[in-house]
């Protein structure tokens, strides 16, 4: 089970990376969104791109940490989902609720191990 949700966490990690490097392709001129433009800020793709990049690597960490019972694991968690979140929330488009509902749900499982 330990195996399983860690790859859950990795996969998680793995399509902020995706989708995020999606703008630097041509398929993004077909998508119905475009995660390089946030209603906040407008136009910007190396911010998405940086965000995106951390937020993976700080899952694929908290993901390595849960694996190895790691005492660190669930404030690496938190961190992750808090920068998912930021991510989504500057980015939105409505394709990444299902990833806004799964990074706070790891949110909470960070926060509920923490105490």
């Amino acid at each position: 089970m330990r195996a399983l949700f860690s790859a859950f966490v990795l996969g998680h990690a793995a399509v902020h990376a995706v989708m995020w490097s999606l703008p630097f392709t041509p398929a993004s001129e077909e998508m119905p969104f475009d995660p390089a433009h946030s209603w906040v800020l407008g136009e910007q793709r190396v911010a998405a791109a940086v965000l995106a990049a951390l937020v993976t690597l700080a899952y694929v960490i908290a993901g390595a940490g849960w694996l190895a019972h790691a005492s660190w694991w669930p404030a690496t968690m938190v961190a992750a989902s808090a920068l998912s979140l930021l991510l989504m929330g500057l980015f939105f488009a409505p394709w990444w609720l299902v990833g806004i509902v799964l990074s706070g749900g790891l949110a909470a499982y960070g926060v509920s191990a923490l105490s």
